[in-house]
């Protein structure tokens, strides 16, 4: 048999009390603090001039009906904002004319926009002449924090992300909730939220029963578990193998049964009430996948607060039980299981406790949000999960809405689709997988190899190591911009030649404007570029913004509400979206405004190096909230 001995078993777990009327685990200690007084330093949202711009209209408008919105215009329209007001033209055409007033006169001190009625439309656009300087001045001013805000200083989110299982591979499907995970909780703190990732690993329940059963069956029949570096992979066989086994034994069997399965979950059974042999098997299983998750979150660049497995919650099933039970919440069926009572007769009632009084994952879910409760007192809890999980979030948030009452925070699922390869659907139980160790080597590797070639071709001399660490952030880049680029709800098929390509809408394509501007920068000279910036004085910014130049100062003056937006509709599509945009206009900028050319003058080269400088600066601030490396050099 394999030697795990050693390995001490699981602690017991000290237990407090709550309001709730529940005992709960006391707060293990935390993986990283989070920066509270950085996000007290954090000002106000309308700081910025388009925020409160918006502010200042959207007061005007909502002041003349409460039913009138401030719109953004539609894209044939050349405006930035319509006030669709048709019933309030119709009712009382003065009232119309009044409210036309009273939006130019809001705008009488800067002069920031012009207002136009095109019959029930009033059109407002935005000068961009006017605010360029401006937005300017606040980019350079505000540095890495432009894009921040304290709106929402006091909240405190917690976001339950990634999730992977224990004796397995982190697998492609992990990836979203990872990856979209770490951009919330950055943006979530961009608005000055006290956002906490918690980790919440698979680390207990009947397929930790199977895989006990079948380690003793046969974990000497496994050469990769007698290998330090392979034993998780030893393990994901182990998994494969019984299961393989328990579908054959149901195809055979008259009455679909499996004895197999049943000895997997009497196996788990046993760690439930404490066994000491599977409790070391559980304790060596789990060291070894923590450490092999460690490595793919060190190359994602992923870290969490906490990370806090279903098996912290075990000790409290009885809580649970009684908890529920003894509010009415819960009642048992004729089979013997406890299931909840939903708040509509509509709604399937979760089972909480098997037959046998074994737990499930709904069991341990209802103890982690008590928990979260007492630890945390947060506003919010997001569950980055996959869609197919929606009916069961929704038994779950209704039995915990029902048992806190009052005391319940919004409980909020963050769906999100499917992510394949073009070879089709995985499958943890049938061996069909594509690990996320080699998706992210495979992207390296085509990434290295881009690099390569394309600074050959360049004539540019670097070391390997850097090349190296280049092509590692490029491909982290890449799949990280794939993923958040497309709307969560939607089905992903990866394409290799699509999320490496550094012309189209990709991360590389990021990464290569952002590298782009630092080398046009490094080439003005230090001096030159600080002499430039250092005042944030954007007075001489004299540069027609009729075209191009105007939709990027406008671009870089939205992104304090596209940072906002992202955060309360929980969307970091629209930050990946605007700084596509964003890219995509600067290198257009790049093509019809020379710079360093001998033939541009002193005036144009420092106002066109103070809007790079500028661009450049909420370029690195977006990719940064996306997670996204930013090389300076590709």
């Amino acid at each position: 048999m394999i030697d795990h001995d050693g390995i001490d078993p699981v602690d017991e777990i000290e237990l407090v009390d709550t309001e709730l009327g529940m005992k709960v685990p006391a707060l293990p200690e935390a993986d990283i603090a989070v920066d509270l007084h950085e996000l007290e330093q954090l000002a106000p949202y309308n700081r910025y001039l388009l925020p409160s711009l918006q502010q200042d209209l959207e007061a005007v408008v909502s002041s003349a009906g409460p039913n009138l919105p401030l719109l953004p215009a539609k894209s044939e329209i050349d405006a930035d904002y319509a006030v669709p007001a048709h019933r309030l033209l119709a009712a009382d055409p003065e009232a119309f004319n009044h409210l036309l007033e009273s939006i130019s006169e809001a705008d009488d001190e800067q002069g920031c926009f012009e207002v136009v009625a095109e019959g029930p439309f009033i059109n407002i656009k935005i000068k961009r002449d006017v605010i360029a300087p401006w937005v300017i001045e606040e980019v350079l001013a505000e540095g890495d924090n432009y894009g921040k805000n304290g709106a929402d200083l006091g909240r405190t989110v917690v976001l339950d992300v990634s999730s992977p299982n224990i004796a397995k591979q982190m697998h492609l499907g992990h990836l979203r909730s990872t990856v979209i995970g770490e951009a919330m909780t950055r943006i979530l703190r961009a608005n000055g939220v006290n956002a906490i990732r918690d980790n919440h690993l698979g680390d207990w329940g009947t397929q930790f029963g199977m895989l006990g059963h079948a380690f003793e069956l046969w974990g000497d029949e496994i050469p990769e578990l007698k290998n330090p570096s392979t034993q998780v992979t030893g393990l994901l066989k182990l998994y494969v193998k019984i299961n393989q086994e328990v579908l054959a034994e149901k195809e055979s069997s008259a009455d679909g049964e499996s004895p197999l399965e049943d000895a997997g979950r009497a196996w788990f059974t046993r760690l439930e009430e404490g066994d000491p042999a599977a409790k070391r098997l559980w304790q060596w299983t789990y060291n070894l996948s923590r450490a092999e998750f460690e490595e793919v979150y060190q190359r994602l660049g992923v870290e969490f607060e906490y990370t806090l497995g279903e098996s912290l919650y075990s000790h409290i099933n009885s809580e649970v039980f009684r908890a529920f039970v003894d509010r009415g919440l819960a009642a048992e069926d004729d089979k013997g299981r406890l299931k909840l009572v939903p708040s509509d007769e509509k709604m399937h009632a979760l089972t909480i406790r098997k037959s046998d009084g074994s737990s499930l994952y709904g069991t341990r879910d209802l103890a982690c949000l008590a928990s979260r409760l007492h630890w945390f007192d947060p506003n919010e809890v997001i569950y980055a999960v996959g869609a197919e999980q929606t009916d069961y979030f929704k038994q779950v948030f209704d039995g915990f809405s029902q048992f806190a009452g009052d005391e319940t925070p919004e409980l909020t699922h963050l769906a999100f689709g499917p992510i394949e390869l073009p070879d089709g659907k995985m499958s943890t139980r049938k061996g069909r997988v594509v690990f996320l160790s080699e998706v992210l080597d495979e992207a390296h590797s085509q990434a290295l190899d881009r690099v390569t070639s394309n600074m050959e071709r360049r004539g540019i001399e670097i070391d390997d190591e850097h090349i190296d660490q280049v092509a590692w952030d490029i491909a982290v880049g890449a799949i990280i911009y794939y993923d958040l680029k497309q709307p969560a709800g939607r089905k992903i098929v990866f394409d290799w030649d699509e999320a490496l390509n550094f012309q189209g809408n990709s991360g590389p394509f990021l990464q290569y404007t952002n590298a782009r501007i630092n080398a046009l920068l490094e080439k003005a000279g230090d001096a030159e570029v600080e002499a430039v910036t250092s005042s944030t004085d954007a007075s001489y910014f004299k540069e027609d913004t009729s075209g191009v130049v105007g939709d990027l100062t406008m671009l870089m003056a939205e992104f304090p509400v596209v940072v906002r937006r992202a955060g309360t509709t929980h969307n970091p599509t629209l930050v990946a979206e605007h700084l596509y945009k964003l890219a995509h206009n600067f290198n257009s900028f790049y093509r019809d405004y020379p710079i360093l050319s001998p033939d541009t003058s002193e005036d144009d080269r420092r106002s066109r190096l103070l809007l790079t400088a500028a661009a450049s600066q909420v370029l690195k601030n977006g990719l940064k909230l996306l997670n996204i490396p930013a090389p300076d050099r590709i």
